[in-house]
């Protein structure tokens, strides 16, 4: 139920760990690990995830559907990008409701992150030229990408009560 594999020089999440359907514990700290897969949200009992003191850019979309998660460590993560650093430092639930968010954009072709704090548009989602409905409403965004103007679906984009002194 405890997998401690933390201060070693580890690259990457075995792949079997993902197959320790009773794993309430991941303690990874101080290694070498760039990237979480994708599929860690099949490990739903996990309630405590340290990673920090890695090299990670990124967490994966899945780790939202973790609801026993009630411990995140991702400190000293210097390269991390996604999810943004003001959504890490809201804590654990409103870090997997933002991660959820992605996931049920997948098949709602909605984009919902108002109010998330977000100082920086969320560059992953530019991936997403699937979505018509975009809502990045009540951030402190000062700026969002062109490259918006060229999704090819999107109907609808929600910028009010943002920062914004320009728009694509």
């Amino acid at each position: 139920q405890i997998l401690n594999i933390a201060d070693n020089q580890i690259t990457k999440i075995p792949p079997a760990i993902l197959d320790l359907t009773t794993l309430k514990i991941l303690l990874a700290d101080g290694n070498q690990i760039k990237t979480i897969p994708e599929n860690l949200g099949n490990c739903l009992g996990l309630g405590q995830i340290c990673l920090a003191r890695n090299l990670l850019e990124s967490l994966p979309f899945s780790m939202g559907v973790l609801t026993r998660l009630g411990v995140l460590r991702l400190e000293d993560n210097p390269g991390m990008v996604f999810p943004p650093v003001e959504v890490v430092g809201l804590g654990v639930a409103k870090l997997r409701a933002f991660l959820n968010r992605f996931i049920s954009s997948d098949t709602s072709n909605r984009m919902l992150l108002s109010y998330m704090r977000l100082s920086e548009f969320p560059m992953r989602m530019c991936d997403s030229t699937f979505l018509s409905f975009i809502d990045l409403s009540h951030n402190e965004l000062k700026s969002v990408p062109d490259v918006l103007a060229s999704f090819p679906r999107l109907e609808v984009l929600q910028l009010q009560h943002n920062r914004l002194r320009a728009v694509p």
